[in-house]
């Protein structure tokens, strides 16, 4: 097979008469080598290009190809044809490209100068610019593995791969976008057209291009979601050993080639291979790198090359991502009972930057919090506008695969199926025209204790553009039956705009803040805290609200209801007038906001993702109580903020924190109080972002603040797959007053002098798949409800973890 080649020849444009366009290629895979030395006996030398690409002139007799790892290849010009491809043998004996030296290291100088200018030469940095891109990513089975099977081979199952690799491949597909960036902030991607085999959904569109890292000039470099170190960022000569293996020099300038890999007994995800580094700027000019010494059962190698453009700067030219996906398929020998040689998976991604221009006109695609969007209709181009955006046309193979899994993916209903699996993650299964909210099952709280429930509500099959739902619930302990039911008009999608209408009769904490913006997240570990609720009133509620987003990083919310207010535990208001109250009647109307400053989102069709957000997140809520309305009889205003951050340093530690404040104005039941954010039970497990020392439900506050930090540092690696270590520090404190005590038939607590507890946390002891368990202690040293005996201000708690790389 000749894939790899076939995609890159391609890339041949007109050729001038009097020189000659070859191709130097793996003599085994066939597969092109970049970046290869070209050295002519009549002429400078040069590299070939990533396709493999090269020129000599007929000025040459003879030249000699030479890269690292590959013997030298020394050909006479007389007897190449134009396009020829030219195979170098790999290198019998394999040496270290390190060769280490006595004395000053050359490369050093040459590293110093490019981390210097790596500002200044980074793309996405100083000038605006726009270009528009063409990405083709394509899986297929190992093509020098196919070689292998003979015409003659008796195995089945083998002739059955060879007749199937040559008439298609495993996966493919393409996009072409506009990329449009002005400094500082704004820097949009508008995917014009895509094409995926089997599927239509839009937020596959960018997979190529997502592979790898723009450029080589950040700090971290991410290949498949995963950063590594750059060896270009600030320390890399302390980090990375770096080798001068080749010097080149061209018509006005010079390139370097550098070998280089993380230094012994340095322990961090590092990167190996070959930086080109151009005297012009002391810029990249291509660059070849790879994960160092990697574990995970994958090959990735990643391949950039730079041109200097419009004469100005060095800007990406073109990427080239290879993924080895190594012992996928097993296949015996069907006849001898041994097994055969085991093929790869082969993923290959290329990604081509072309019409840059420097300084364009001003474009205004969508609003600058959107980073990446697909235009409408990008999945439904013809196959002549397919041609317009193609460097090549398209071949029968690629054909074949479109058609192919389109067919196989139609029968198999696929699309259906991502659709089922969005709604899972919501937390629901769909059961055809309806949905099961699994977050209705079962529940715990210290109240109700065991709370079993069942929700329902219709699926898109049934109705797109309303959501009709309703349901019940029984507690073990309170032993009382709760309902509700909700209809939800979906009036724009896109923007999440709808109105809602609801009505329940339930409990709700006591004290506690509904933000309304948008659900948490289904397996956010602040959730525990529910598990730890220890006062309830009855909420029976009839409320109507509109819901939009103004931007993709800003939602709104505004909400009228009529609620009545139920007091549980013997707790009674009293009024002005001396009378105690076991429920109040309560209309309120509410603002709700949730903005994210400065976050980056995508948009694919009505589906939003974040994609960065540098900046704290903030919700605010503002309430207000109307007395007289209907039977209402409380006046209050409420104010609730909240701002959480979480802050990557330098592939260290992960720093989160929170800071929480409320404030009530007006005489109102506990219910409209603020609770303390406390999570200390007989039973404990850790919850971030309360405090972990404050038992539930004992403090609560008129006006209060209290700000949370957790400090979470890099997992240690040990020998033992079930065990990561990861410590943790945890630090909360808090101050809040109560007014109006009399009014209240109960003594209510409040920490006027603060509270303040301090931890530490040890996860990861024991790791399986997507958890982990871990241990932590954590004290109160707050002024006023501290103990003298000190182990009796300690709390030992347990710490489960969710992983997701």
């Amino acid at each position: 097979m000749k894939t790899g080649l076939s995609l890159l020849i391609v890339l041949l444009t007109s050729i001038s008469f009097g020189q000659k366009t070859l191709f130097v290629a793996d003599e085994e895979s066939l597969e092109p080598i970049p970046f290869v030395k070209v050295i002519p006996d009549n002429g400078n030398p040069s590299l070939a290009d990533l396709a493999g690409q090269f020129v000599v002139t007929d000025l040459a007799t003879e030249v000699t190809l030479k890269f690292n790892g590959y013997d030298d290849t020394t050909l006479q010009v007389a007897n190449l044809a134009d396009s020829s491809v030219i195979l170098m043998r790999i290198s019998a004996q394999q040496l270290d490209p390190v060769k280490v030296t006595p004395g000053v290291n050359p490369a050093h100088r040459i590293m110093r100068n490019a981390i210097a200018n790596r500002r200044k030469n980074h793309p996405v940095k100083h000038d605006a610019f726009k270009y528009k891109s063409y990405s083709k990513f394509l899986v297929e089975i190992d093509p020098e593995f196919v070689e292998s099977i003979t015409e003659d081979a008796k195995d089945s199952n083998l002739i059955e791969i060879r007749e199937f690799a040559d008439s298609m491949h495993l996966f493919l597909m393409e996009s072409v976008s506009e990329r449009y960036f002005q400094p500082p902030l704004r820097d949009q991607e508008k995917v014009i057209a895509y094409k995926i085999s089997g599927l239509s959904d839009p937020r596959f569109s960018t997979f190529a291009k997502s592979l790898q890292s723009f450029s080589f000039y950040d700090n971290q470099f991410e290949v498949l979601g995963r950063q590594y170190v750059n060896p270009l960022a600030f320390g890399g000569l302390n980090r990375y050993l770096f080798s001068l293996q080749d010097t080149t020099l061209n018509e006005s300038d010079t390139t370097y080639t550098i070998y280089f890999r993380p230094k012994k007994g340095k322990r961090f995800d590092g990167i190996e291979g070959y930086l080109y580094i151009n005297t012009n700027q002391f810029a990249i000019e291509k660059v070849i790198a790879e994960p160092y010494q990697d574990t995970t059962g994958l090959s990735i190698r990643i391949v950039q090359e730079y041109e200097f453009t419009n004469n100005k700067r060095w800007f990406p030219k073109r990427l080239n991502t290879e993924i080895d996906l190594r012992q996928l398929l097993t296949i015996a020998d069907t006849e001898g009972g041994d097994d055969s040689p085991v093929p790869s998976i082969i993923g290959t991604g290329y990604t081509n930057v072309e019409e840059v221009t420097f300084e364009p006109e001003k474009v205004k695609w969508a609003e600058s919090s959107v980073s990446l969007f697909t235009d409408e209709n990008a999945n439904e181009l013809s196959e002549d506008e397919w041609n317009k955006h193609r460097r090549s046309p398209i071949t029968d193979k690629e054909r074949n695969t479109y058609s192919t899994i389109d067919s196989l993916a139609k029968e198999a209903n696929l699309e259906r199926v991502i659709q089922i699996l969005d709604v899972v993650a919501e937390g629901k299964i769909p059961l055809g025209y309806v949905n099961l909210d699994l977050r209705r099952l079962y529940r715990y709280n210290l109240y109700e204790k065991h709370r079993l429930g069942l929700g329902l509500e219709t699926s898109q099959k049934l109705l797109k553009p309303v959501t009709i739902g309703g349901y019940f619930a029984y507690g073990t302990r309170d032993r009382e039956w709760k309902y509700g039911g909700f209809t939800h008009f979906h009036l724009w999608r896109k923007k999440r705009m709808r109105l809602e209408l609801s009505f329940q009769q339930d409990v709700l904490e006591r004290g506690g803040t509904q933000f309304n913006a948008t659900q948490g997240a289904w397996l956010d570990p602040e959730v525990y805290r529910n598990l730890f609720i220890r006062s309830m009133d009855r909420q029976r509620l009839a409320q109507a609200s509109f819901r939009t987003d103004l931007r993709a990083n800003l939602s709104v919310r505004l909400t009228q209801n009529y609620q009545q207010i139920s007091f549980t535990e013997d707790y009674r208001f009293i009024d002005a007038d001396g009378l105690l109250w076991n429920q109040v009647d309560v209309a309120e109307s509410s603002f709700d906001l949730e903005w994210n400053p400065f976050a980056k989102y995508q948009i694919f069709g009505d589906r939003k993702l974040v994609k960065d957000m540098k900046f704290p997140k903030m919700r605010l809520k503002v309430a207000h109580g109307w007395k007289g309305m209907y039977e209402s009889s409380l006046d209050y205003w409420r104010f609730n903020a909240s701002l959480t951050h979480k802050i990557k340093i330098a592939r260290i530690l992960t720093l989160d924190w929170k800071v929480n404040a409320s404030r009530i104005v007006g005489d109102v039941p506990l219910f409209f109080k603020h609770v303390g954010d406390g999570s200390r039970v007989n039973w404990n497990i850790s919850t971030p972002g309360s405090f972990e020392t404050m038992p539930s439900g004992y403090f609560y506050s008129t006006q209060q603040v209290s700000a949370f930090v957790r400090t979470k540092f890099k997992a240690f690696r040990t020998n033992a797959k079930w065990n990561e270590p990861q410590i943790s520090l945890h630090h909360a404190w808090g101050i809040g007053t109560f007014d109006n005590r009399s009014l209240h038939n109960m003594y209510v607590n409040s920490f006027d002098k603060g509270y303040g507890e301090a931890g530490l946390i040890i996860d990861g002891l024991w790791v399986r798949q997507f958890s982990g368990f871990g241990l932590g202690a954590f004290y109160n040293y707050s002024p006023e409800f501290t103990s003298d005996v000190w182990y009796e201000n300690v709390v030992p708690k347990i710490s489960f973890s969710f992983i997701v790389n």
